[in-house]
């Protein structure tokens, strides 16, 4: 993001907001705050964000569509939402169990995608497939 960018990390428990606010004041990052969300709002001011990345969280989103619709609310015209999970199969999943993989994750990237597009605030811009990450695949929304 440079020096002039910013970071938000957007987290709910209350235990790791503390923990990021720690390491951010180890580090003496000046251009990274925190800010605590619910399990329906990301709390982000409107048109805050050029872009916005969810890495292996999407699958625990309580109400996701209200969740997405606030994270919508927080891009800029033309931003990207970013959203980074694990595939719902286990022969792609080989750091975690059978059992995991199809308890843990609630659903797969397809009726993920579907969930996301049917709050109507987002066009699908790209699928993508990261060599380097093989159990995670990654989908890419423009704001309408």
């Amino acid at each position: 993001v440079g020096d002039d960018g910013k970071i938000i990390c957007v987290e709910l428990s209350d235990g790791l907001c503390v923990v990021l606010n720690q390491r951010i004041e180890h580090e003496k990052v000046k251009n990274v705050s925190v800010i605590q969300c619910t399990d329906k709002s990301s709390c982000l001011e409107a048109e805050c964000a050029d872009g916005i990345i969810i890495c292996d969280v999407y699958h625990h989103f309580v109400y996701p569509k209200t969740f997405i619709k606030s994270l919508t609310k927080a891009l800029k015209p033309n931003g990207k939402l970013i959203v980074i999970d694990f595939h719902r199969d286990p022969a792609k999943v080989k750091s975690h169990s059978e059992q995991w993989v199809l308890d843990h994750l609630r659903a797969g990237q397809e009726e993920f995608k579907n969930e996301i597009l049917s709050t109507g605030g987002l066009l699908l811009d790209s699928e993508v497939l990261v060599e380097q990450l093989p159990e995670n695949y990654v989908l890419i929304f423009k704001k309408k």
